[in-house]
């Protein structure tokens, strides 16, 4: 576990590549975590961040959190209730928080390189930005997996693998889709539900960008033209406000 109280650049790696089966981090609600100075040769099997328990309220938190690896990673909570580490420790039972969630930060990058991004408890920003990149690998979620960008913008980039979130709800609000067709001709990328947006036609080696605001409901994300399957994406409701709650362990 890393744990730092400064503010600002809290937690920084340089050169060296981090090779560990976990990796819990706690910094104040400003504090920034850039854990991309491996040279993108990063191994983690599982990550989780949280402002520290006592040190302000959920609304508060402003820090970014930045971490890239190579062949995939988990995003849940760490510890338990004899050995709260971060996660469990201070969202377990926060009111404007999921059960346990596993990042809350102001804004969020992550990249699994080309192994799969699972996401198995919530990530929670304060009207950041998520941005998740699963490419050439995939995005999928479990049932804790809640994805809650607040009044910012989700974006998912993933490969052959697709994205696949319908285990937990993403909140309401816009996402930023973005494809790249790696086939041999030309496609088209849709999203199907209460909402509906397609892109133009894609041609073979190009990327194409879908900016939708999701509002509850179920959508599916078809590929015309290609075999892959449809993927199926949970929205929830937009986020109640936190503001007064202050994090307890």
């Amino acid at each position: 576990m890393l744990e730092s109280g400064a503010t600002g650049t809290a937690i920084t790696q340089t050169v060296d590549p981090l090779l560990v089966n976990a990796l819990a981090t706690a910094t104040l609600a400003n504090g920034n975590i850039n854990l991309s100075g491996g040279s993108g040769l990063n191994e983690i099997g599982t990550v989780a961040h949280i402002v520290r328990i006592s040190d302000t309220e959920v609304s508060a938190a402003t820090g970014i959190y930045s971490l890239d690896v190579r062949f995939g990673v988990t995003i849940a909570s760490l510890g338990s209730g004899t050995l709260p580490l971060v996660g469990l420790r201070s969202s377990g039972t926060t009111p404007g928080l999921p059960a346990n969630t596993a990042i809350l930060a102001g804004s969020t990058s992550v990249d699994s390189g080309s192994g799969v991004l699972q996401i198995d408890n919530a990530i929670v920003t304060n009207g950041g930005n998520v941005t998740l990149t699963g490419f050439p690998g995939s995005i999928v979620n479990s049932a804790g997996g809640i994805i809650d960008a607040g009044t910012g913008t989700l974006t998912m980039t993933a490969g052959t693998g697709g994205i696949n979130l319908n285990a937990a709800p993403v909140t309401a609000g816009v996402v930023n889709f973005t494809v790249a067709n790696l086939s041999s001709s030309p496609i088209t990328f849709s999203v199907n539900g209460p909402n509906k947006a397609s892109t133009t036609r894609i041609q073979p080696g190009a990327p194409d960008y879908l900016k939708m605001n999701l509002t509850e409901g179920t959508y599916q994300a078809t590929v015309g033209n290609s075999k892959i399957k449809p993927a199926t994406i949970k929205v929830g409701p937009e986020r109640r406000s936190s503001q007064n709650q202050l994090l307890l362990p």
